[in-house]
C-alpha cells in the first residue's frame, strides 16, 4: 500500500469513532502543543478538591408540598375529624351508660311499685280512705295554686251586661273615621230619595238695592232619609210648599242675592220642613234654580 493510501486510511480513522488513546496520538502527531495544554488542564482538575452536595430532589418536593396551604388544610381536616370522632365515641358511650342506668332504675321502680301495691292490699279500710283523702287534698291544693297564679285568687263572675264588644271579639281593628268611613246616605251605593217641588214664585222684602216690589222664583229639591218621608212630602206637598213660601217671603233682596243668604235660607227651610213631617227627616234641600228680580 502506498503512502497516499496510508494518509487516507489515517484520515478515515480520525473521522470515524476513535478511542481516547488514538485521539491523543492523532493530536500529538498533528499539534503537540495543544495536547500539552489539555494535559495541564487535566492535572489542575485532579489537584482541586470538588465539594459536591448530593440533593435528594424527592425529599425537597415532599417538604415543599407539606408547607402548601392544601397540605395544611388537609392536616387540619384530619385533626378535626379525629376530635369529632372522639367526641362522638364519648357521647355514644355516655348514652349507653345512661340507657342502662335508666333501664335498671325502671326495673327497680317496677319492683318497688309491685311491692307497694302488695302491701297496700293488706291495709285496713280506714287507712286506705285516709290515703285517698290526702291525695285528693294535694291535687286540689296544687290545682287551686295554679289557678290562683294564672287567673287570680277570686274567680271573676260573668258580667250581666256587655260593657264593650271588644271583650267578645277575636280581633281589635283601629281605623281613622275621617278616611276609613263612608257616609251612609251620601254613598253612591245608596239610592237617593229626592222629591222635586213645583216652582215657587213669591214676593220678597225690598231692600236698599232693590225696587219696591222684588220677586224670587225657586226650583227646590228635597232629599229624605227614607222613602217613607218622601211619600209623606208628596202627600202633603201643598202644605209644605205653602210653608216654604212663607219662609222665603221673610227674606230680603240683599240676603237672597248673596251666597250666605241662600245658605241661611236652606237651613231655615230644612228646619221648618222637619217640624212638619212625621215619617222621617229631610236631610238636605237643594236650590236648583234661583231667579231674583230686583
Amino acid at each position: 500500500m502506498s503512502q497516499g493510501q496510508d494518509g487516507e486510511i489515517q484520515e478515515a480513522k480520525v473521522e470515524g469513532e476513535l478511542s481516547l488513546e488514538e485521539l491523543d496520538a492523532v493530536i500529538e502527531s498533528e499539534d503537540p502543543e495543544f495536547l500539552n495544554k489539555i494535559k495541564e488542564i487535566e492535572s489542575e482538575d485532579a489537584k482541586s478538591e470538588l465539594n459536591i452536595d448530593l440533593i435528594d430532589l424527592d425529599q425537597v418536593l415532599r417538604e415543599r408540598e407539606g408547607k402548601s396551604w392544601k397540605a395544611r388544610w388537609g392536616r387540619t381536616k384530619k385533626y378535626c375529624y379525629s376530635k369529632l370522632f372522639l367526641v362522638w365515641v364519648l357521647i355514644k358511650n355516655l348514652g349507653v351508660v345512661v340507657f342502662h342506668a335508666c333501664l335498671s332504675g325502671l326495673k327497680g321502680l317496677k319492683g318497688n311499685l309491685i311491692e307497694g301495691l302488695r302491701s297496700f292490699s293488706y291495709w285496713p279500710a280506714s287507712k286506705k280512705v285516709f290515703f285517698f283523702a290526702v291525695i285528693l287534698l294535694v291535687v286540689g291544693t296544687v290545682g287551686f295554686a295554679y289557678r290562683a297564679l294564672t287567673h287570680g285568687w277570686i274567680f271573676d263572675k260573668q258580667p250581666l251586661f256587655v260593657r264593650s264588644l271588644q271583650e267578645w271579639s277575636s280581633e281589635a281593628v283601629k281605623f281613622n273615621p275621617a278616611q276609613d268611613m263612608e257616609p251612609f246616605f251620601d254613598s253612591a251605593r245608596v239610592a237617593q230619595n229626592l222629591f222635586a217641588l213645583k216652582r215657587v214664585v213669591v214676593n220678597i222684602r225690598a231692600s236698599e238695592s232693590s225696587g219696591p216690589n222684588p220677586m224670587a222664583a225657586f226650583e227646590i229639591f228635597l232629599e229624605g232619609n227614607s222613602i217613607e218621608v218622601i211619600v209623606e212630602v208628596k202627600d202633603r206637598e201643598s202644605e209644605i210648599r205653602d210653608r216654604i213660601q212663607r219662609i222665603i217671603e221673610e227674606m230680603t233682596y240683599d240676603q237672597l242675592n248673596l251666597p250666605d243668604g241662600k245658605q241661611t235660607l236652606i237651613e231655615k227651610l230644612r228646619r221648618d220642613v222637619n217640624k212638619l213631617v212625621t215619617l222621617g227627616q229631610i236631610r238636605k234641600i237643594y236650590l236648583k234654580t234661583v231667579v231674583i228680580k230686583p
